[in-house]
């Protein structure tokens, strides 16, 4: 419903999640039984971070599904999706429709909010000129993919992205394998005109502070496990 409401006023709204039913356990997991409407106006949806007793901090909502189908599907520039675990999806988002400026933060893709894995085929998806993709960032913006049956981010044809400060391939601890198939595929469409994809950039040069320290941070990605390179 927040979806729909916000496909019809057509202009940047934001979609929260209420902390007294949403703090980041399991049973905060929603079941789709069929697809959501599609993303069609530049909305926020963010869930936020909570410190459940199972976990030290994550996603406080989770959308599982709907089985064979996509998950989230964007389908209008300037949409960002935080907060979420989004699992058990055909396409857990799916960015299409030249769709610019897709940001995805602090979320858990492939992962359920107890921490453990919940495939979806594919975890983010962006097709053809859905240029501008932001995907994480640096400290606890970065996103967690991992665990997914096929490609954890799959970039067709999408250009100008910038992927820094996330896990793919391992669970949210850091350290624990939790395999994609692929963690990032980026290549040009071949498909009707074909579109190149260029000018994205996976991680950054790191600054000193960064850069002295054994921890992944000012940017930095795990990119971990997978089950083919």
């Amino acid at each position: 419903a927040a979806i729909e409401v916000t496909n019809l006023a057509g202009t940047a709204e934001e979609v929260l999640f209420d902390f007294a039913v949403f703090n980041g356990e399991l049973a905060d997991t929603i079941a789709l039984a069929s697809p959501l409407p599609a993303i069609k106006a530049p909305v926020t949806v963010n869930a936020g971070t909570c410190m459940p007793a199972s976990m030290a901090s994550g996603p406080c909502a989770g959308v599982n599904g709907p089985a064979g189908n996509f998950g989230i599907s964007v389908e209008a520039d300037g949409v960002t999706i935080r907060g979420l675990a989004i699992t058990g999806a055909l396409t857990g988002i799916s960015v299409i429709n030249k769709s610019e400026d897709f940001t995805a933060q602090a979320n858990w893709v492939g992962v359920k909010l107890d921490g453990t894995a919940g495939a979806n085929n594919t975890g983010i998806f962006i097709d053809p000129e859905s240029d501008g993709a932001t995907i994480g960032d640096q400290g606890a913006e970065g996103n967690v993919i991992a665990g997914n049956n096929l490609e954890g981010l799959d970039m067709q044809g999408a250009s100008e992205a910038t992927i820094r400060g996330n896990l793919f391939g391992v669970a949210p601890d850091g350290t624990t394998q939790m395999a994609n198939a692929v963690n990032i595929e980026i290549t040009d469409s071949t498909s009707g005109p074909g579109a190149k994809a260029v000018g994205n950039e996976i991680g950054t040069e790191l600054g000193s502070e960064p850069a002295a320290t054994p921890g992944c941070d000012g940017g930095c990605n795990v990119i971990a496990g997978a089950l083919s390179h």
